[in-house]
């Protein structure tokens, strides 16, 4: 069962997320470099490390296949949700820098990806211009973390950032009435999720030995549904 309290580390031996437990060298991923964060679930010395965070990441590739059959529209989101979904995978399945490189990589397309539509529907950017940018910040992301390795979450709650607060200044200067319902619930999705994150990083609410379900592996089917209304929202426009 998940424990809640503030002894709950202690009781389970967990480790703050600065303090990396590496793989065992004998381990599949063994000779790899760690990533930079540790969540609750428990390694194993397996091809899969973490069962439950590795798994859970199939709901972003049911999203991403729902998005591509949905209309034409949705095809951008459909194959950044899927490449979320491929890369995350590989991240938790492996408990590698390399694949947690690449995690972070296609969060960034993601984040780009709603930045640079807002910045279009400001006016600021043009609709041709669209994937330069979004290539452009991606590559910058990549480059900053490549170098920066703690810099991962970070810059990607910057990008998030700066799309909801173009997201508030395009409400306050448009006269279309625009209905928000999906963005809220998209929004609101995404929220819950992050609070479970920290409290799964946290190790408040946390039991490392379960690898059926862990509170990383809610955030990851959160996440994904959040694509899906911000989807419909961005469909709309």
């Amino acid at each position: 069962m998940f424990s809640f309290g503030k002894d709950s580390m202690a009781k389970y031996k967990m480790t703050s997320p600065f303090e990396i437990t590496p793989l065992s060298p004998e381990c599949f991923w063994g000779k790899f470099d760690p990533p930079t964060i540790q969540f609750c679930e428990r390694n194993l010395c397996e091809i899969i490390t973490q069962p439950a965070n590795t798994w859970s990441n199939l709901a972003f590739i049911f999203v991403g296949v729902y998005l591509l059959r949905k209309d034409a529209k949705s095809r951008t989101a459909g194959w950044i949700s899927i490449l979320i979904g491929a890369t995350s995978f590989l991240y938790h399945a492996s408990f590698t820098f390399l694949m947690q490189f690449f995690d972070l990589s296609s969060m960034y397309l993601y984040s780009a990806f709603l930045l640079t539509m807002n910045l279009k529907r400001t006016g600021l950017l043009k609709d041709q211009r669209q994937m330069v940018a979004m290539s452009s910040i991606v590559l910058f992301s990549m480059i900053t973390l490549f170098f920066f390795r703690k810099a991962g979450i970070p810059v990607f709650s910057v990008q998030v950032i700066l799309a909801i607060i173009l997201e508030i200044y395009i409400n306050r200067k448009s006269d279309s009435g625009i209905i928000y319902k999906n963005y809220f619930i998209a929004l609101l999705l995404f929220l819950m999720a992050f609070g479970i994150w920290i409290l799964d990083l946290t190790g408040i609410f946390c039991s490392p030995d379960n690898h059926f379900l862990q509170g990383h592996a809610i955030w990851h089917i959160l996440c994904a549904l959040s694509i899906i209304y911000l989807n419909k929202f961005y469909s709309d426009k």
